[in-house]
């Protein structure tokens, strides 16, 4: 996971990720998130994370394409 957040080093201070809906199927946990703290011309993007978690562990973490 380290990787996947590696670009935060690069963003600005007030970068955030909002939590606007989760769903849990097992042990599959899918966040959909609102981007804050982005300069106004970028809007509000909008992400999804899945991760796996087992025995309260995130195994595996994805963030498929918006395009």
């Amino acid at each position: 996971m380290r990787e996947d957040y590696l670009f935060l080093k690069e963003v600005p201070k007030a970068y955030r990720a909002e939590r606007a809906d989760r769903i849990v199927s097992g042990p599959i946990v899918v966040d959909h998130e609102l981007i804050r703290g982005l300069p106004p011309e970028r809007g509000v993007p909008e992400a999804i994370a899945v991760y796996e978690v087992r025995d309260g562990k995130i195994l595996n973490v994805w963030f498929p394409p918006r395009k």
